[in-house]
């Protein structure tokens, strides 16, 4: 589900019919992006080296966030977000677990619980983090 606060804001500003319910679309557009591109980032950093191919992975991310942040309506927030975005993110998954894994041989599943635990961890603060700055005198959505 998208952030009900970035929902309010496109109904307040150009969609008075836009819902809750509508942009629950978010979250399994979001996870179908991120899945459908792990084997190729992993792919391309096999082929053009971690440090290229995640530089541009990570810029190619940052543009389609900057750009969702100036869109003028909900649903190029969600094409640019949702889609964009994820599915960058998707391509930088896979390549840092295994070249942590070619250099760690004998520990595959100790790479793996860090990989996994930061990555809910990080959900977990940033998500505390981002609600506070999106919404600091915390009115209903």
């Amino acid at each position: 589900m998208i952030n009900p606060f970035v929902t309010s804001f496109y109904k307040i500003t150009n969609d008075p019919d836009l819902t809750t319910s509508i942009d629950s679309i978010g979250t399994p557009i979001s996870m179908f992006c991120v899945g459908i591109t792990m084997r190729l980032g992993s792919k391309l950093s096999t082929m053009f080296g971690p440090f290229i191919s995640l530089t541009f992975f990570v810029l190619m991310a940052a543009i389609c966030i900057m750009i969702s942040s100036m869109v003028p309506t909900f649903y190029l927030f969600v094409l640019f977000h949702n889609v964009g975005y994820n599915l960058w993110l998707g391509m930088l998954f896979l390549p840092p677990i295994q070249n942590c894994i070619k250099y760690l041989k004998k520990y595959p599943i100790i790479v793996n619980t860090f990989a996994l635990a930061g990555t809910g961890l990080g959900s977990t603060f940033f998500g505390i983090d981002n609600t506070k700055c999106m919404n600091p005198e915390n009115y209903y959505p």
